[in-house]
């Protein structure tokens, strides 16, 4: 409960807002089927279980999905046959298969998530690119990453500038707190669907300042 409601009904308290950040962290070392049953049908079931409790007369008018910059627009659902493992021979994806199938993945999980959501008002798919923490969760992976962002940050198209975690956290909340609230654009109302990228994050956090203390 965003607002600190203290309304109840005979079920329980409501329910502003869902919030979806669901992910396999090493998609690499599995097969298509098992990261396309967390990151398309677990979500799937999540954004239905969602729209029931809306449903319900217990709230949520608002769900935010994390998601990616570049998710495919209209992504083709996966196959049995790709799903069940004989185009790979059931082995895991590697590197190359993940970067292979990723933007498809996030384009269904997208998808999910914006037909499952149909009696929910708002949706935020949040595309970011790649996401800082203060440690390194994947040893010289993200060294790597994080090092190239520090040189190329400054001059990448903003879409593709790197977000902090703090500050990715705080965008999801502060937008569905904006959005509830009715402290929004014009056209974010009229709009059930919005794709939020880091420009976006930058003005739902902190405006027009926050930029210069975003960068690494």
């Amino acid at each position: 409960d965003l607002f600190g409601s203290k309304e109840e009904n005979d079920e329980g308290e409501t329910i502003d807002a869902c919030f979806i950040a669901l992910g396999v962290s090493n998609p690499f070392d599995y097969d298509l089927k098992y990261w396309h049953s967390i990151e398309v049908e677990m979500i799937a079931s999540i954004t239905k279980l969602c729209n029931q409790i809306n449903g319900s007369g217990r709230g949520v008018k608002y769900i935010g999905l994390l998601s990616t910059i570049d998710a495919e627009e209209d992504p083709k659902p996966f196959s049995v046959q790709e799903l069940s493992g004989t185009n790979d021979k059931g082995k895991t994806l590697g590197w190359w298969g993940m970067l292979k199938h990723y933007y498809r993945i996030k384009g269904l999980q997208e998808a999910a998530v914006v037909e499952g959501s149909k009696d929910i008002s708002f949706v935020s798919l949040f595309q970011s690119c790649s996401i800082i923490t203060k440690e390194s969760r994947y040893g010289c992976i993200d060294k790597t990453i994080f090092a190239f962002h520090r040189l190329f940050d400054p001059i990448l198209p903003k879409q593709y500038h790197s977000v902090k975690d703090e500050m990715l956290g705080k965008a999801f909340v502060f937008d569905a707190v904006q959005v509830l609230s009715g402290v929004t654009s014009e056209a974010r109302e009229k709009n059930k669907v919005a794709k939020l990228t880091y420009v976006d994050f930058l003005k739902i956090v902190d405006g027009k300042g926050a930029e210069e203390k975003e960068e690494l």
